[in-house]
């Protein structure tokens, strides 16, 4: 299954199912003067625009790698997401300004059977869109179709909503439309701030699923030629173009070839694992001298005294100096400077002053792994 085909096929569909929903109900409530159902004309007609978006997101995101873009153009595919989101928020402050003007004139809806087919056939056209969405999403792991999948769900609860207000208005004379209305654009504004905000998160770039951090820390824990790994990075470009960097640490008696064998082996087993490409950085470590061994246990015990979720990485002796990494994140209640000083503190309480340097890495996604 090509992937940006079926999602240009799922636009398409959109396109055709509600134009023919938005001209209905237009027709409709122009005739009946409900603007209810003009408000949710309107909404259809975004719906429109939003199936044009997704089939625009998928042609674009089909298009192959260039100079330019040597990571793909996949996406688009957000982009189209988040500008459905933002037009289904902007239409919800106008449906808004005209619900509240109905309800400042009183404004009712007349019964007929054309207006009651015309909702009905609208509830379930829309109910099977979004069995529909949901299913092509399911197979193709898309956020743009979970949100269409959203989309025709609300809507089969606004028209549903819709239908109600004219019943209610047909047996007890009792005017709702505007307030219909209103209750239309709060869920259309509620479901497009969810969208925007989904869709900002992944243009801004968020933390991946932890059953791909999972896998790829599987095969490493499995390669039993390591000493240790640190520092992985994920970075998505859509569904088909991930990459990632790990530094992994190996006895520095190492020859290269063997070194290499070993990374080229990592990157082959999680690429078949996850589909990412993955570039792995050697660091060679001396893992017997009782300079490095005694150090170790030094950082091991500062940081277990101040907090066990703090861990370090690379450890080594450069020009006289200790270099190493330490994994903090917003929990730990020291700052560096504090971590800094309880360290250089411990290396003084036990006879040893030669100059320390500390880096701290924030960011490394198998903090807790």
């Amino acid at each position: 299954m090509d992937r940006n085909i079926e999602g240009m096929k799922s636009g398409i569909v959109g396109i055709v199912c509600n134009t023919v929903l938005f001209l209905l109900k237009l027709t409709i409530g122009v005739l009946s003067g409900s603007v209810s159902i003009i408000a949710d004309a309107i909404n259809n007609l975004s719906d429109s625009v939003s199936s044009v978006l997704t089939f625009v997101g998928y042609y674009l995101s089909n298009k192959p790698a260039d100079r330019e873009h040597p990571y793909g153009h996949e996406r688009f595919e957000y982009i189209s997401g988040f500008l459905i989101s933002f037009i289904m928020m902007i239409l919800s402050f106008e449906i808004i300004s005209n619900s509240i003007e109905s309800i400042r004139l009183g404004s009712g809806v007349e019964m007929s059977n054309t207006l009651f087919i015309a909702l009905v056939f609208s509830i379930l056209l829309k109910g099977w869109m979004f069995f529909y969405y949901r299913h092509k999403a399911r197979s193709m792991d898309s956020d743009v179709l979970w949100a269409n999948a959203a989309d025709s769900r609300n809507d089969v609860l606004i028209t549903s909503g819709i239908l109600i207000g004219v019943l209610v208005n047909y047996f007890f004379n009792i005017k709702i439309d505007g307030y219909v209305g209103l209750a239309v654009a709060a869920i259309i504004i509620v479901s497009a701030f969810g969208m925007l905000r989904g869709f900002i998160s992944e243009l801004l770039g968020e933390r991946p699923d932890e059953s791909v951090i999972d896998s790829i820390v599987l095969v490493l824990k499995n390669t039993e030629s390591i000493e240790g790994f640190h520092d992985l990075m994920i970075h998505t470009y859509g569904k088909k173009h991930r990459y990632a960097v790990v530094h992994v640490e190996v006895d520095e008696r190492l020859s290269l070839t063997d070194a290499h064998t070993i990374i080229h082996s990592i990157e082959e087993d999680v690429y078949d694992a996850t589909g990412i490409i993955l570039d792995v950085h050697l660091d060679p470590m001396d893992i017997e001298s009782p300079e490095i061994k005694e150090a170790v246990r030094i950082i091991k015990y500062s940081l277990g005294e101040m907090n066990p979720n703090l861990s370090f990485h690379d450890v080594r002796f450069q020009d006289g100096k200790l270099l190493f990494d330490v994994v903090s994140d917003q929990s730990i209640q020291y700052l560096n400077d504090q971590i800094y000083g309880i360290i250089v503190q411990r290396f003084k309480d036990r006879g040893l002053e030669y100059p320390i340097d500390v880096q701290f890495d924030a960011h490394d996604l198998l903090k807790g792994k």
